[in-house]
């Protein structure tokens, strides 16, 4: 879970940067964190935002364009959306577990 966190934070701060550099003015709203303290429902609601942030980062694709730059980006995207797909792959591997 650790390395999954920086891969979360490296990822963060390329989308940052890579707004800032294109012009734009990255958000700072952040969605509200809750506390579960079963582990179970804990785990589901996990798994359920990452798919929100898939699907996200899957939408993202289509309107960054054909320039050289654009395509730099969906590269990037892709690398986060393959990361991401596996980190929700391992906590799907961990909800199986008694």
């Amino acid at each position: 879970m650790r390395e999954h966190s920086l891969s979360e934070l490296e990822d963060a701060t390329r989308l940052v940067e890579k707004i800032a550099a294109l012009g734009g003015e990255p958000t700072t709203d952040v969605a509200p964190i809750s506390f579960n303290a079963d582990p179970g429902e804990a785990l589901e609601r996990l798994i359920a935002d990452e798919g929100e942030t898939l699907e996200a980062l899957q939408a993202a694709i289509e309107p960054t364009g054909r320039e050289a730059a654009s395509e730099a980006v969906e590269h990037r995207l892709e690398h986060m959306i393959m990361r991401k797909q596996e980190q929700v792959d391992y906590l799907l591997r961990a909800q199986r577990r008694p």
